[in-house]
């Protein structure tokens, strides 16, 4: 992605949990239309020397719905997340929301052996793993049940792995069209954002 281009990577996992993402303001609303129409133009997310307005957040999240979609990701399916807080597993989950798939978190302190127990008891078709964890998805890879495609994020020549930063490159940021239930469920999580003292009478 022509974004993630400028600025350099951090190094190290501990170094990306202690900057992790700093994140301003932003709901499920904030990154998708209309809402996002009031406040594209500005930050809403910092990540290490990057920095991301919220049209260009939500053109990335969009790619990423694409992309998964195009791998056959459909309505209840689990994606799984290695990575500590960055912006890619801020992206994920939104675009794995959008596509009504279910997002599987994985702790970055757990072994080898508890990767393959939870990876295979949810299902998970897509693995979505930091380059600097990918050692502890190595040992495992062949007795993965369910994972179809194993995506890298900040892949190195060490990974033989689809990259995060290129496997996207083919689809555009245009609109994902997104359900009807799920656009009540971001007007909701707007209201919540703006007015946080509004409770349910």
């Amino acid at each position: 992605m022509e974004e993630e281009q400028s600025g350099e990577r951090d190094t190290g996992i501990f170094h990306k949990l202690r900057r992790g993402i700093h994140e301003r303001t932003i709901g499920v609303a904030g990154v998708s239309r209309p809402c996002g129409a009031f406040v594209r133009d500005k930050t809403a997310v910092y990540c290490g020397e990057r920095a991301f307005t919220y049209r260009e957040l939500n053109g990335r999240v969009n790619r990423l719905s694409h992309g998964l979609k195009d791998l056959g990701i459909e309505k209840g399916e689990r994606v799984a997340y290695l990575a500590p807080n960055t912006l890619e597993m801020l992206e994920g989950f939104y675009g794995i929301f959008q596509l009504g798939a279910v997002m599987v978190p994985l702790n970055i302190w757990l072994t080898p052996a508890d990767y393959l127990l939870i990876l295979n008891h949810s299902e998970s078709k897509v693995l979505f793993v930091d380059q600097d964890l990918y050692h502890l998805i190595v040992p495992i890879k062949d007795k993965l049940e369910m994972v179809e495609h194993i995506i890298a994020h900040y892949k190195d020549e060490s990974c033989n792995e689809i990259g995060y930063d290129t496997g996207w490159t083919g689809f555009r940021w245009n609109r994902f069209h997104v359900p009807i239930w799920m656009k009540t469920m971001c007007a909701a999580s707007f209201i919540q954002a703006v007015r946080p003292g509004i409770r349910k009478a």
